[in-house]
């Protein structure tokens, strides 16, 4: 029997299947054994890869059009239908969706994307910490996530009190965009006191991100899911101030088992909320105390690990256009129609190779900038 779904309802059912761990479904499409495929197998073809009696009668109802996945995918089918300009579906299979996070061993079967989904695909750093900051961790956060959103970076984080929003407001406050990664469904500000932030994330450009579905409420089991997104979205995650078992330093050693950087700031010897850092630091986590220790680590892997996507190939977002950084609009009224070389850049700007390089590397993968010999140009 054909199936005529779309290919993103596909993803979103699979994600439903009762007790199948998205990292059982990653080893079965790294057989090949993708979401359509997997959703189009007869009953035996199921037994043989292993599945239990309950998924297989799940997947036969999907086959009949009817039943808990379907359910599901209708779910989500409504939720997008709320507002289609803001509310996107991105599958695993998707231009848009991260090859970094791809990379990582139970990545989501999909995304639920309130807001613009193109800032999935943009050089990522995470910043995480403590939810009951000191004030000084509130103001390193603040000013690392503005340094940091100036020189081309996506600032992700979880939105939650203390350090994350912190640093999600620092970018919002610049007009940049940032990324908030949620614990719950993307209708569901939490906590309720970031509402108005969860507000100022989407209209600046940026967008809340979820593998929950709508109406999905808070609960503990959540977090850890939603860091390891965090961590998988990231070139390097950042923690400021952590207490020596935290949600933080979940991430954070998510991070290094993704062979992501890590980096963490130093605090007082004897406060509590530096403990978490200290210990990172023991483990090989990189001290940083400028932004320009962290960008000398990824200005050179940026370019490589993240992707343009192909705008046009993806109907839903088609119109979205490139967000740019207050950083990346400057540079970019630079250019004139000839070729300039990074001497150049560094001369016109006032700016040091380190800072241009994410801010190039970003105008890249944005369409706006190319290289041509030994410097870059305008396009359009």
């Amino acid at each position: 029997m054909a199936d005529y779904r779309e290919q993103w309802q596909h993803w979103v059912a699979v994600a439903a299947l009762p007790r199948v761990s998205p990292a059982t479904l990653y080893q079965c499409w790294q057989q090949g054994w993708t979401a359509p495929r997997l959703l189009a197998a007869d009953e035996g073809t199921l037994a043989a890869l292993g599945f239990k009696p309950a998924v297989r009668s799940a997947i036969k109802a999907w086959q009949l059009n009817q039943g808990p996945l379907q359910q599901r995918v209708d779910q989500v089918a409504e939720w997008r239908a709320l507002n289609p300009a803001l509310h996107h579906v991105v599958p695993w299979d998707s231009e848009f969706y991260p090859r970094l996070l791809q990379q990582i061993p139970d990545p989501p079967a999909f995304l639920l994307v309130y807001g613009n989904p193109a800032v999935l695909c943009l050089p990522q750093i995470g910043i995480v910490g403590s939810r009951h900051a000191t004030r000084q961790g509130l103001r390193n956060a603040a000013a690392f996530a503005h340094e940091l959103a100036r020189s081309g970076l996506v600032v992700t984080s979880g939105l939650a009190l203390g350090i994350d929003g912190a640093a999600h407001q620092a970018v919002v406050d610049q007009h940049s965009a940032t990324l908030a990664v949620l614990g719950t469904g993307p209708d569901v500000a939490y906590p309720a006191r970031h509402q108005r932030l969860a507000g100022q994330i989407v209209e600046t450009g940026g967008a809340l991100v979820t593998e929950f579905w709508p109406g999905t409420p808070p609960r503990g089991g959540h977090f850890p899911r939603r860091n390891r997104i965090i961590s998988g979205l990231s070139a390097g995650v950042l923690v400021i101030e952590a207490a020596p078992r935290s949600g933080s330093l979940i991430t954070a050693r998510l991070a290094l088992d993704y062979n992501r950087e890590v980096f963490a700031l130093p605090g007082a010897l004897h406060s509590p909320q530096s403990q978490g850092c200290h210990t990172l630091i023991r483990e090989g986590a990189t001290l940083v105390q400028t932004t320009a220790h962290i960008m000398e680590q990824l200005g050179s892997i940026l370019g490589a690990q993240c992707e343009r996507p192909d705008v046009e190939r993806v109907a839903d977002s088609a119109d979205l256009p490139p967000v740019l950084t207050p950083a990346e609009q400057l540079l970019l009224r630079v250019f004139e129609a000839e070729q300039l070389s990074l001497d150049q850049l560094c001369a016109l700007t006032g700016q040091g190779v380190t800072a241009l390089l994410p801010q190039l590397t970003a105008l890249e993968l944005k369409g706006l900038v190319e290289r041509a010999g030994m410097g870059y140009q305008r396009i359009g």
